[in-house]
C-alpha cells in the first residue's frame, strides 16, 4: 500500500497543468508521470497545480468542458471551410455536365434531384453535428447516488435468512429459498 501523507476521508487530488495564456488544461496518465514531466511542462508555459475538494474538481472539470468545445469549434470551423471547397467544385462539376448537351433528361433530372436532397441533408445533418461532447470525471460524476437510482430500484431486496430447504443461515432472495437451493 502506497503511503499518501493525506488526512483519512479525504480525495486523492487531481494533478493536472494549466497554461494560463492559451487556457489549455493537461491532464497526465497518473501522479508519478506528473512529477517526471512537471520540468518539461514548465517550459512549455504549464503550471503544476491539484484539485484537492469537489469544488476544485468541479472548477477543472468546466475549465476542460470549455477548453474540449473552444477546440472543437475550431476544428469544426475548419472542416466546414474545407468541405464548402470541395462541396462547390463537385456541385460546378455536377451542373456542367447537367447542362451539358450529350446528357440525357432522365440523367439531369437525377443530378438537380440530387443537388436538391444533398443540401437538405447537409443542413440536417450540420444542426445534428453540434458537438455534442461530454468531458467529465467519472468517479466524480457516478459517485453521486443520484446518477444510479433507477438501476438500483431494479435490483432485488436481498436479506440474511434460513433457507428453508437446507436449513442454513444464508443471503436469500425474495423467495425462502437460498442462492444455492434456488438454483442460481
Amino acid at each position: 500500500m502506497a503511503v499518501t501523507y493525506r488526512t483519512l476521508g479525504t480525495l486523492q487530488p487531481i494533478t493536472y497543468f494549466e497554461n494560463y495564456t492559451t487556457g489549455e488544461i493537461a491532464l497526465p496518465p497518473t501522479d508519478e508521470t506528473a512529477y517526471h514531466i512537471k520540468p518539461e511542462m514548465a517550459r512549455r508555459g504549464f503550471e503544476y497545480k491539484e484539485a484537492t475538494t469537489l469544488r476544485e474538481i468541479d472548477k477543472l472539470q468546466h475549465k476542460i468542458q470549455d477548453w474540449e468545445y473552444k477546440v472543437g469549434q475550431q476544428a469544426q470551423e475548419h472542416d466546414e471551410q474545407l468541405a464548402i471547397k470541395v462541396r462547390s467544385s463537385v456541385r460546378q462539376r455536377l451542373m456542367s455536365r447537367m447542362v451539358s448537351g450529350s446528357t440525357h433528361p432522365w440523367e439531369r433530372d437525377f443530378i438537380k434531384n440530387y443537388l436538391m436532397l444533398r443540401e437538405e441533408k447537409r443542413d440536417k445533418w450540420q444542426k445534428e453535428f453540434n458537438l455534442h461532447r461530454d468531458c467529465y470525471f467519472s468517479l466524480r460524476e457516478n459517485d453521486n447516488l443520484n446518477h444510479i437510482k433507477d438501476s438500483v430500484e431494479s435490483v432485488p431486496e436481498m436479506k440474511d435468512d434460513t433457507c428453508v430447504k437446507c436449513g442454513q443461515f444464508r443471503r436469500m432472495k425474495d423467495s425462502k429459498l437460498c442462492f444455492t437451493c434456488a438454483g442460481g
